[in-house]
């Protein structure tokens, strides 16, 4: 049998259709891999399904943007444009580490909101 880690990297490989050698454990979903909007959506629906994890806490919008399209990036630019200097909006990232540990324990828990 393979390790946990060695599964949840297949199994973003075979979903997202890329070299499994990009799934490194700090890779982040969003930012390094471009995943979000519905292929996230899907991708983490599926990964619970095969990895029998709890998302019921979950929140996407901390983690995911949308599909993107015109009126998202209307949005997005209004929001840019009136927002303090120096402000930016970010997305918490989640790592494939991050989906490793929620196999490993059957639930999503936030990375940050984890005892050390």
């Amino acid at each position: 049998m393979k390790p946990i880690s060695e599964e949840v990297a297949q199994f973003i490989a075979l979903e997202r259709a890329m070299p499994i050698e990009k799934i490194l454990p700090k890779a982040r979903l969003y930012h390094d891999l471009e995943i979000y909007g519905d292929d996230a959506v899907e991708m983490l629906d599926a990964f619970s399904k095969k990895f029998n994890v709890d998302f019921s806490e979950f929140d996407f919008h901390k983690y995911f943007t949308g599909e993107p399209s015109l009126a998202t990036s209307l949005i997005l630019l209004s929001e840019a444009i009136n927002r303090p200097r120096g402000k930016s909006v970010s997305l918490l990232p989640i790592t494939v580490e991050d989906l490793i540990r929620a196999a490993e324990v059957g639930k999503w828990s936030d990375p940050r909101e984890l005892p050390d």
